[in-house]
């Protein structure tokens, strides 16, 4: 599905000799070697199904449990995906540079792997999802309803407008395809 492969589409990086490498920690921690497509593609996978388990391990205890149990379990999810990311990666060659190190890569080539991974039907279709919150919001404060409902749902929504019609137009313009997973 599109939509999870916007999660897993900037794991990846290359070092000056156009390596694949992943740096789990961001500037803080270790960089390792990818050396295979086998391994992108484990690593790719597990990242993209622990994401499905934030979706099952948070909206879930949100909706039966209640927002306490939501955020203790938002907690563990985020200390099973850390572990599950150190497992993964424990055995992989260790680059001698820090991420820091690494040849930069720009924001606006960061947002265009996103956009293309999460794909236009994707984009479209959330999109479409947000303007029929923003049209609710705005039904609602016609019709006299909740004021600060209304605004929150219109705000809310709308920059979510903004953000998947900007995705799109980056998606659409953008030369950039990783050709690595």
């Amino acid at each position: 599905m599109a939509y999870w492969d916007a999660y897993t589409a900037n794991l990846f990086r290359e070092d000056a000799e156009q390596r694949r490498v992943i740096a789990l920690w961001h500037k803080r921690g270790p960089v390792y070697f990818v050396p295979t497509d086998t391994d992108a593609a484990r690593i790719t996978t597990a990242v993209r199904r622990l994401y499905q388990l934030m979706v099952l391990a948070i909206v879930v205890p949100l909706v039966v449990l209640g927002w306490r149990w939501a955020v203790v379990c938002g907690v563990a999810w985020l200390g099973l995906f850390y572990l599950a990311l150190f497992a993964m990666t424990r055995r992989l060659p260790r680059h001698p540079l820090r991420a820091d190190q690494l040849p930069p890569v720009s924001r606006a080539a960061l947002r265009d792997r996103t956009a293309r991974a999460m794909g236009s039907r994707a984009l479209w279709t959330m999109l479409v999802g947000s303007l029929t919150f923003v049209a609710i919001g705005v039904w609602m404060l016609v019709a006299g309803g909740p004021l600060l409902v209304a605004l929150a749902s219109i705000g809310f929504f709308g920059l979510y407008t903004a953000l998947f019609m900007y995705q799109l137009w980056r998606a659409r313009r953008s030369p950039i395809a990783s050709r690595r997973p």
